[in-house]
């Protein structure tokens, strides 16, 4: 997996494939578009192996999947965070739940890259800006992420995804906190393209870090996503399964030709 973090995170991976090469071309400047910060956040994060072949067909040829031993990594996110801000906007609470395949870094930047196959949020000044970009974004009012929890350490998460067009999802199951001081800081970088346009988004985090999960997915969609999966569920995720954790954090958006 085209992914860089400390050891004590990469042992988590269940599936860790090693690349020598050097990431692709660097990208060509592109113009600012937006920016949102988030603020006092948790999310999940799973990583599954899915087909390979069915991700080539929904992945522009101009970027390079990440090859996972003859599969490719889907990745699934879902992110709350107390406050969301877009631009000058007041902040508000806020949830965003996007998934993509995994790629070699394009411009060779970031901890991890993956290609965005559908993109979700509540806020919608965030899913207007993403519009804005090129980028088919989804307003879901009815989002939900609830973390129950049932000790110091532990909880209940779920997750429900429902715009009214596109992919339905949802996560459920157990999540841990993090053990104390084991922040890191990280990068990752999310992309989309349509014929002769690029969306770029860029979300640092000073510090994150992550706590155990186990967690299942499931989209009851006769959709491409259930072609990847050979399926609607992931009984579990043996690539990664986390929860983040992390105070703030902060996501670029720009778009190129």
């Amino acid at each position: 997996m085209y992914l860089r973090t400390p050891q004590h995170v990469i042992r988590a991976f269940a599936l860790v494939v090693a690349f020598g090469a050097a990431a692709g071309e660097r990208a060509q400047p592109a113009a600012h578009n937006a920016e949102a910060v988030f603020e006092d956040c948790t999310e999940f994060v799973g990583i599954a192996p899915v087909s390979l072949a069915e991700a080539q067909a929904l992945v522009p040829p101009v970027f390079s999947i990440v090859d996972a031993g003859g599969a490719a990594l889907l990745v699934i996110r879902i992110s709350n965070c107390r406050e969301v801000s877009v631009g000058n906007s007041l902040p508000r609470p806020g949830t965003v739940a996007h998934i993509g395949i995994n790629i070699v870094p394009p411009d060779g930047l970031g901890d991890i890259n993956n290609y965005t196959l559908t993109y979700v949020s509540d806020i919608g000044m965030l899913v207007k800006k993403l519009r804005a970009s090129g980028l088919p974004a989804r307003h879901d009012v009815d989002l939900l992420y609830e973390f129950t929890r049932d000790s110091g350490m532990t909880g209940n998460l779920l997750g429900i995804v429902t715009p009214a067009t596109g992919i339905t999802w949802h996560v459920y199951g157990r999540e841990s906190d993090p053990e104390p001081g084991s922040a890191f800081p990280f990068r990752a970088i999310w992309w989309y393209a349509t014929p002769g346009h690029m969306v770029r988004m860029d979300t640092t985090f000073p510090a994150i870090a992550f706590g155990d999960a186990q967690v299942s997915f499931h989209t009851p969609d006769e959709t491409s996503l259930r072609n990847l999966l050979g399926g609607g569920t992931i009984a579990a995720f043996p690539g990664l399964s986390v929860r983040g954790v992390f105070d703030s954090a902060q996501m670029t958006v720009t778009t190129s030709p």
